[in-house]
């Protein structure tokens, strides 16, 4: 929550995907395959230990 202000990233994913892709930007795929693999690694972490 910290660094929202300071990077311009959104703490709340759901909420730029629309206007990405109502604009055109095809950057949007990062939010989505972001967490999923991020949530695949901290699984695989937490087996591992």
């Amino acid at each position: 929550m910290a660094f929202g202000p300071l990077s311009g990233a959104s703490m709340n994913r759901p909420r730029p995907l629309g206007p990405m892709i109502a604009s055109g930007q095809h950057s949007a795929w990062i939010y989505i395959v972001g967490s999923a693999l991020g949530a695949l690694i901290a699984v695989g972490i937490t087996q591992l230990l």
